[in-house]
């Protein structure tokens, strides 16, 4: 399926009905009015339709799309319309270079000529075409060309005057004329002149037999070869002789309102200058858009041509002291752009107003709005506005506040450029658009950008508006290693300034204490994480080791078993010692957590170690008031 996307911003309310919503649409194709497709929408006063239109039923080549709305009163608006062509490829259009072309003469299409020439995307032709065998007189030639997609540009046509050579011959010179009126091409009137090679028309012409009112005289020339011009037409008004035109005044003014002509309204009057504006009546109006067409007949009984205008009716008590008080402008499909006007007094320059940073060299149409002092819009004002190359750059960053350590993402978003270079501020760049960056020192850098459009030569530097600011990490020192028995204990001081302390993950202050009774014999890990104010955070570790004041018996006169060890499942702690009944055992991981609670068992019971993860574990065994460690693996 082949598919245009069209968007269109339709503004059916906001500055034409001060109450109406668009409630519904249509569009076609063409001029096919016969085949309506419907467009809708939810009820709203300014209505942007973004869709992708299915044109597969519709051939290779130009095309128009008209659009127009419905409001819930039932009024719709002027079609717009929007000119797009369609190509068989589903690829975006791109220039193709030329590969031929081919021209014929008149409407002799069937006798074109084509030439092939090598591919290229600019092509001047200059090349001498033969005419010899067309008569002496006015002709056309028409031109087209081929790309190499095999697709045909639109025809070119050119008017010329094929003539015989002017060696020898006896100058042209004009020797007749004729005129006619309006249509009566076969009432003209031919009048013989002395040759001359320049003429000018100065004829009484005679023309009681027309009625009063507008007419058209057409004249053209003969010269000596028997060779007619081409007409030259001129409208004029026959009034009657007997009329003096210096006493001639506007007698009655005539107008009806959109396209109620049977309801004319006529207003007497009787002067050669007029503001007529403040005769026409337009209470019975609804609120809204209309037309008013006025024209006036003068004492001679002749009217104008018809003049209209379009006009708002809006529910106001007064517009005395009102002033244009802001403005806004689009650009084809863009973004709406607003700006109030300060000083209401000043003249408006609106070329100044553009801000056409973010948008790319070329040709725009650019859209305008004004808004008085009421808050009414005024009717949309177009014209087009060429954007010059100005390279421009805007940088954005994710976080412009980090830590050592942590990566700044840049972002450049560049207009008219095919060059950018990042200048991060510490002396590394980047010519990428979207970039990770890492400091390694902490400070305050400011980030710049470079960009260049090289076909037109123009380079321009941008500054950030933030710092990026990066802070140290927090620092903080528990020493290696700390060394106690199993009745000391200790104060850990992490220092002050932070925002929060995790010891080994368990939230706390600035000091810890460290009991050797808790920890137990054997070697353990204490780990601190702090946050500072910044958010930064840092961590430090410290071993502890902590021994027994109990002498540890000889694991030979217990004579200790402890098997398999390795183990998988099981582990099978067993002694000889008949005085001994039973002992007390827990295991500990090598960072001294406790991963195995304490439970008393008898010589040869088994323990379940299924649980754990395979890795290097300590025993701990409380026999007889001695305590033995004994250091196991388990395996999975």
């Amino acid at each position: 399926m082949k598919n245009i996307l069209i968007t269109i911003l339709l503004c059916f309310t906001g500055f034409l009905f001060a109450q109406n919503k668009v409630v519904n649409g249509e569009y076609w194709f063409d001029s096919n009015r016969n085949n309506v497709y419907p467009v809708t929408f939810s009820s709203a006063a300014d209505i942007s339709i973004n869709a992708d239109i299915d044109v597969s039923s519709l051939y290779d080549g130009l095309h128009t799309i008209s659009i127009r709305i419905v409001d819930e009163k039932g009024i719709w608006s002027s079609p717009t319309s929007r000119f797009f062509i369609k190509h068989s490829s589903n690829n975006s259009v791109e220039a193709s270079e030329i590969s031929g072309y081919e021209y014929w003469f008149d409407g002799d299409y069937a006798n074109r000529k084509n030439e092939d020439i090598t591919g290229t995307i600019k092509f001047s032709l200059d090349k001498n075409i033969d005419v010899s065998a067309l008569y002496d007189g006015l002709h056309t030639i028409h031109f087209r060309f081929l790309d190499r997609k095999h697709s045909w540009s639109s025809v070119a046509s050119r008017f010329f005057i094929k003539q015989k050579s002017s060696s020898g011959l006896t100058p042209v010179k004009i020797d007749a004329f004729e005129y006619w009126f309006d249509s009566s091409k076969d009432q003209q009137t031919y009048v013989d002149i002395e040759n001359k090679a320049s003429f000018q028309f100065e004829e009484n012409i005679d023309v009681k037999d027309l009625y009063n009112g507008l007419h058209i005289i057409h004249i053209r020339a003969k010269d000596t070869r028997g060779m007619w011009s081409s007409a030259v037409s001129r409208f004029f008004i026959k009034r009657d002789s007997l009329l003096n035109t210096a006493d001639n005044k506007i007698s009655e003014l005539e107008y009806w309102f959109d396209n109620q002509v049977d309801a004319k309204y006529v207003v007497p009057l009787g002067q050669s200058n007029l503001k007529f504006m403040d005769q026409i009546d337009i209470s019975d109006l609804f609120m809204g858009l209309h037309t008013v067409h006025f024209r006036f007949k003068d004492t001679g009984g002749v009217y104008s041509s018809v003049v209209s205008r379009f006009f708002v009716t809006q529910s106001v008590s007064s517009v005395t002291e009102n002033d244009i008080v802001a403005y806004r402008y689009w650009l084809t499909d863009k973004a709406v752009h607003t700006g109030e006007i300060e000083n209401v007094e000043a003249d408006l320059m609106f070329i100044d107003s553009l801000d056409l940073r973010y948008y790319a060299k070329g040709e725009y149409i650019v859209h305008m709005q004004f808004r008085d002092s009421r808050g009414y819009w005024s009717t949309t004002v177009s014209d087009t506005v060429t954007k010059l190359s100005y390279p421009f750059a805007e940088l954005q960053f994710e976080n412009t506040d980090m830590c050592k350590g942590d990566s700044l993402t840049v972002r450049v978003l560049a207009v008219d450029a095919d060059s950018v270079l990042l200048n991060f501020g510490d002396g590394e760049t980047d010519t990428g658009k979207v970039v990770k960056h890492l400091y390694l020192n902490d400070g305050g850098y400011t980030v710049s950008v470079q960009v260049k459009d090289t076909t037109e030569k123009i380079t321009m530097n941008y500054h950030a508006d933030q710092t990026v600011t990066v802070h140290s990490l927090p620092v903080i020192n528990l020493a290696d290693s700390l060394k106690l028995v199993d009745d000391e204990t200790e104060v850990l001081d992490a220092g002050a300034g932070f925002i929060s302390y995790l010891w080994n993950n368990v939230s706390g202050d600035q000091s810890y204490l460290v009991s050797g009774e808790t920890y137990g014999v054997g070697d353990h890990s204490l780990v601190l994480k702090v946050e500072d104010l910044n958010g930064c955070v840092n961590s430090d570790t410290i071993f502890i080791s902590v021994s027994s004041t109990v002498g540890t018996d000889d694991l030979s006169s217990v004579k200790l078993r402890v098997y398999p060890n390795p183990a998988v499942n099981f582990i099978t702690v067993n002694w000889d010692n008949s005085n001994l009944k039973n002992a007390i055992i827990y295991i500990v991981d090598m960072t001294g957590k406790v991963v195995s609670g304490s439970k008393e068992i008898t010589p040869g019971e088994r323990i379940a170690v299924d649980h754990l993860s395979s890795g290097h574990y300590l025993m701990v065994l409380y026999i007889n008031q001695r305590i033995i460690s004994v250091p196991i693996v388990i395996r999975d």
